[in-house]
């Protein structure tokens, strides 16, 4: 599925700013009076001719891939004018014209077998070129004429049932007998248009109402009437034109988009190629297509047109989302979307993720394609901190704060000896933990705090000296170890500093301005700073004798 998902970004990705008219792939081979019908984003085209044999044919179009397959042949038998319509499992052909008899039979497609399976007949004669469409799974088909000889136009109107496999009269068409009309949904309702009786080719338009059996006039046709006109919606529009004048097969290449809700028409652009009649119109992933068809000249098409309108303007329809483990994230795209196909996999709007990382989705609106990424970021509450240790050393302290390996919020924190905050003082070696209440549960960090090796940081100061100069104990020296810095001052009785050193070791030889100072107790102040970044302070006194 990924990889044909990239094939249709890849494919479609000029759709994001086309505009009208699009050429496609063609036909196998020329076809007019086909008939289509569309199931599983693909559409199917049934039977036809190629202006001399009538075609068994059966073709399936992929529109992401632009590309046409030919399936198990129709075993109807080789018809042209056959009427069509889909619900969510199946298509369903009948009727039609075999070049001697006009026939009633109808059959039901199975895309997941390829496989055909005859059903009810349509319950009147045998004819070609009606109106046929569905609705909430439910077939439609009416009107019609039989070409046994007879001429016969019909105006009745049916409905079928997939689940009972039998069909219902309905309210008779109301503009009277009438064939090769043109049939499309739009809004909750089916609309009939165009089409002749024996002798004209008219305009009108009528909305059928199902749930009661009801039908509307609606505004007519803003061209001239047709037979043979080719149809399909697109955008909640439907749009209607080619086709012929009867009597005298005047082919047109005029086109009229309809508003069911103004109940307006309004030209828009024909096809490059001119004028056809008789080509087959469907919609399939949001697009309208038209298919085949034949010139004045009575030349039989083989190519296709698709139209859509596309501004090119990006669409953001999910965002980064971060939630705690185990907690659902619903993903969704807004609604009327023709098709749309995730990175999980899944083809419906609204998916669920219980994982985290990138989601992407691809959603085809009116044909338009267009892609957004998200992320899922998973917080997972008490595995979600790793746990520390650290070292301290002798007669030091040591923070543990939390927001070092975490991204506090002003959470609540509880530290194993029963302290809250963000951080907690710790002067000994042992085992630490601080539970932190997040919306994702508790989120639990382990520390362990060992005896560091951080040396023997000490300072020596001697408590007398005596500067006599017989050569014992004539220096006030002193001693650090694993000191860097250190400040050594020395004050007299009345508070005079009369000696200061910053040497890491040194010696005083007791003296004052070049004179021996007089015996007697001195002060002394120390602050050193440890190669652990501990820092040392010690006061005293120190006597110097004589």
């Amino acid at each position: 599925m990924r990889f044909i998902t990239l094939i249709t970004t890849l494919l479609w990705a000029s759709v994001l700013s086309a505009q009208g008219w699009e050429l496609k792939n063609n036909l196998p081979s020329p076809l007019h009076s086909a008939t289509a019908f569309e199931l599983n984003h693909s559409a199917y085209l049934v039977g036809g001719s190629d202006g001399n044999v009538n075609q068994n044919t059966v073709l399936r179009y992929d529109p992401a891939n632009d590309f046409w397959t030919a399936l198990s042949p129709f075993p109807g038998g080789a018809l042209r004018g056959c009427f069509s319509f889909s619900n969510d499992e199946f298509g369903f052909v009948g009727g039609g014209f075999d070049g001697i008899l006009s026939k009633p039979e109808m059959y039901r497609f199975d895309p997941a077998t390829n496989s055909w399976t005859q059903v009810a007949s349509y319950p009147s004669f045998g004819r070609v070129d009606c109106y046929s469409g569905s609705l909430n799974g439910i077939g439609y088909v009416g009107g019609g004429r039989s070409l046994d000889g007879t001429g016969i136009v019909s105006d009745d109107w049916f409905s079928y049932n997939p689940q009972t496999d039998t069909w219902t009269p309905r309210a008779s068409l109301p503009f009277g007998a009438r064939a090769d009309g043109v049939c499309f949904t739009l809004d909750g309702f089916i609309y009939v248009a165009l089409g002749a009786n024996n002798q004209n080719d008219i305009v009108d338009v009528y909305r059928y109402n199902p749930q009661t059996d009801t039908w509307t006039q609606r505004s007519p046709f803003t061209g001239a009437g047709l037979t043979k006109a080719q149809v399909f919606v697109y955008a909640g529009e439907a749009y209607v034109g080619g086709g012929a004048r009867i009597g005298h097969f005047q082919v047109q290449n005029i086109y009229f988009k309809y508003d069911a809700q103004s109940d307006s028409w309004q030209q828009v652009p024909g096809l490059v190629t001119g004028q056809r009649a008789g080509g087959v119109g469907f919609t399939v992933l949001g697009r309208g297509y038209i298919a085949g068809g034949q010139t004045n000249n009575g030349n039989v098409r083989s190519d296709v047109w698709s139209y859509v309108q596309c501004d090119g303007v990006p669409r953001d329809f999910i965002e980064d989302v971060e939630e705690c483990d185990g907690v659902i994230v619903n993903f969704s795209v807004p609604e009327g979307a023709n098709h749309v196909f995730w990175s999980t996999g899944e083809e419906s709007s609204t998916i669920q993720v219980t994982s985290s990382g990138e989601v992407w989705v691809e959603a085809i609106y009116d044909g338009c394609i267009y892609t957004d990424t998200a992320r899922v970021i998973r917080r997972d509450g008490a595995q979600s901190i790793p746990g520390s240790t650290f070292d301290i050393c002798a007669y030091d302290e040591l923070t543990l704060d939390i927001s070092d390996v975490y991204p506090y919020q002003n959470e609540r924190v509880t530290w194993s000896n029963g302290a809250e905050g963000p951080s907690l003082t710790v002067e000994e070696p042992g085992a630490y933990f601080a539970e932190i209440e997040t919306d994702c549960g508790i989120a639990t960090w382990y520390v362990t705090v060992r005896s560091g090796n951080c040396g023997f940081e000490t300072l020596f100061i001697p408590s007398a000296f005596s500067p006599n100069g017989d050569g014992v104990n004539d220096m006030f020296t002193w001693s650090a170890q694993n000191v860097e810095d250190i400040r050594i001052e020395v004050y007299n009785r009345w508070g005079d500093k009369v000696y200061e050193s910053v040497e890491l070791s040194g010696e005083w030889d007791g003296t004052y301005r070049g004179r021996v100072l007089p015996a007697g107790p001195f002060t002394y102040a120390v602050r050193a700073k440890t190669v652990s970044g501990r820092v040392l302070e010690e006061f005293g006194t120190i006597t110097l004798l004589e």
